[in-house]
């Protein structure tokens, strides 16, 4: 009898594990096609470019470990392939569940908030990996139809798989693009808004031209002008150090003569706005700098105007000439606009500012508004802050030490202006919520689209609000934070996610997060000669909010023809930058 050996004996074959790279591939071509959906704002070429090979990547690397995940299942439990996902896609679920049960009722929190954000992480990397397992089994199952019909198509096997992945890309591409959220505003809201965003002063098919000869008159009438003690010898805050963002804002005073014609009001009745313009250079201290802001202010007879604005700037000191050639504008020159800095560089990389920020302008404003309270009441001017994108988070931090927004009200204030509050201020957050878009609980602080939804605030709730805060519905600075890589923004989720919010706009997994980043670089570009009113570009706004706020009465005519004198301004910029220190001319007499 002839033995047979376990070598001679027929062998079996094992069906082959599924490579990580196919996974991979898969969710990776499903994040690429959601990547080319809208989000806050358009996106260049180029930027779609980046936005879909980032997405890409990141679906990738997460095919990827899912796959080996259910490798590693079926090694360590002598699952079949099938059997290995649906154990890791059941696992994932339940996963899903428990931090689903953990988060309901939580508040949704800010970015330091670890055990918030390790849960939302948790629930999204469980949904995830549990995907990547069905989309294995699925690819499983592709092979096996595939084996199946190879022989009866033409082609054979590439036939068949190109087949069957352009019907799954055509019905991934239906779910992403075809479905509109239910809770999205109505069309005709949409369309009225986006209407409402173009240029207000020219467009991208007909720009606004620099007017060479105006620009040339204005700057003549600047050099008389002696409401601006910077420029004049025996200055607290010297021209010279007050820096190219300081310069700049002393520089673009509005003359008097400047302002009668396009107000369209007598000569007489209006005079030359002042302006003053603290420097980091001024003084060695924020004590020293807000004695010498306050000491030129009183003497150049900044408390004799019947408004004084306090402007707390951006990073680099420099302060939007928007809202401050506005209110000049629509005081007829009765203004003091006063200007603080507290840092040199952008505001991206300023964050950790924001309490210098915020020390230096409780600094001032403690001087100013004791001053103003030793005022007779009748010859008191309104005090006014106003802060733009890090300067309002600048100047909302300020109230945390004040007993939150019941601080507002004994500030001393008579109103404060935000632009464009970044998403993680804290004093917004609690008192407003995230969501924003309302009054808050105490009625001081409302946060508004646009200048229609201020108008239709109740004038009954409208006497007691001290701050206003225009922010827009797609302002990614607003909108934009970390956790929209692994968690929905509750702008996304809610009832009403506002106007200018893509309709089919949803959140995708890491997908949406590199949508943002992108969103972001978007939100604060500019074109000069076109003043629009969409994202982080509020310029076109700056004269109709600052005319509600301080009450001017000023006539849509009015209003139209400060767009037009503040989108020269721009250009002027462009076209005639300012010299570094500029030396008035003398005065006769």
């Amino acid at each position: 009898m002839t033995s047979t050996t376990r070598a001679d004996a027929p062998r079996v074959s094992e069906p082959k594990q599924l490579a990580n790279w196919k996974v991979g591939a898969a969710m990776a071509g499903v994040a690429g096609i959601a990547s080319f959906q809208h989000s806050l704002l358009p996106r260049s070429s180029t930027q779609q470019a980046i936005v879909t090979v980032g997405s890409m990547a990141l679906a990738y690397g997460v095919g990827v470990a899912a796959n080996a995940i259910s490798n590693e299942v079926d090694d360590a439990t002598g699952l079949d392939q099938f059997g290995s996902r649906a154990a890791v896609a059941g696992a994932g679920a339940l996963a899903v569940l428990g931090t689903t049960l953990a988060l309901r009722g939580r508040p949704v929190g800010l970015a330091l908030d670890i055990p918030h954000l390790s849960l939302e992480a948790g629930r999204t990397g469980a949904a995830v990996l549990a995907g990547g397992a069905v989309l294995g089994a699925a690819l499983l199952g592709e092979q096996a139809l595939v084996d199946r019909i190879q022989d009866h198509v033409p082609g054979g096997a590439a036939t068949a798989h190109a087949a069957i992945f352009g019907a799954a890309a055509l019905g991934v591409g239906a779910m992403v693009f075809g479905r509109t959220r239910s809770s999205a505003v109505s069309v005709e809201a949409e369309r009225a808004y986006l209407a409402s965003t173009g240029g207000a002063q020219g467009s991208s098919a007909n720009p606004v031209a620099f007017d060479a000869a105006r620009f040339d008159e204005i700057t003549r009438l600047r050099s008389q002008m002696t409401t601006v003690p910077a420029l004049r010898p025996g200055a607290l805050l010297p021209d010279g150090a007050a820096g190219g963002q300081g310069v700049k804002f002393l520089n673009e005073a509005t003359p008097a003569a400047e302002i009668a014609r396009v107000m369209g009001t007598d000569a007489a009745s209006v005079k030359d706005p002042i302006r003053i313009y603290g420097g980091m250079q001024h003084a060695a201290t924020h004590e020293q700098l807000a004695q010498q802001i306050f000491d030129e202010a009183r003497t150049a007879g900044a408390f004799e105007r019947g408004h004084v604005i306090l402007y707390v700037p951006s990073g680099t000191g420099h302060v939007n000439p928007m809202p401050v050639a506005a209110t000049e504008y629509l005081t007829g020159g009765d203004v003091a606009s006063v200007a603080m800095q507290y840092g040199d560089k952008p505001s991206i990389q300023s964050f950790g500012k924001r309490d210098e920020a915020a020390d230096l302008f409780r600094r001032v404003l403690t001087k100013f508004s004791d001053h103003i309270e030793t005022l007779p009441a009748a010859e008191r001017p309104k005090l006014m802050a106003y802060g733009e994108s890090l300067g309002a988070w600048g100047i909302q931090d300020s109230f945390l030490t004040r007993g939150e927004v019941g601080g507002i009200a004994d500030s001393g204030l008579d109103a404060i202006v935000n632009v464009g509050t970044p998403r993680f201020s804290k004093l917004r957050a609690d008192a407003i919520g995230l969501s924003g878009q309302r009054l808050d609980d105490a009625g001081r602080m409302f946060e508004f689209n646009d200048v229609a939804t201020l108008k239709a605030l109740p004038a009954e709730q409208r006497e007691g609000v001290r701050a206003f805060l225009l922010t827009h519905h797609n302002d990614p600075v607003n909108k934009i934070s970390p956790r929209m890589f692994f968690t929905r923004p509750e702008w996304l989720a809610q009832a009403e996610h506002g106007t200018g919010v893509p309709r089919k706009m949803k959140w995708y997994p890491g997908v949406t997060g590199v949508q943002g980043l992108v969103d972001n670089a978007n939100g604060a570009r500019v074109v000069p000669g076109i003043l629009e009113k969409t994202g982080h570009d509020y310029r076109a706004e700056m004269a109709p909010v600052m005319s509600e706020v301080i009450r001017s009465g000023a006539s849509d005519a009015q209003l139209a023809g400060i767009n037009g004198a503040l989108n020269q301004l721009e250009l002027a910029r462009v076209h005639a930058p300012a010299p570094a220190i500029r030396i008035p001319v003398p005065v006769p007499g």
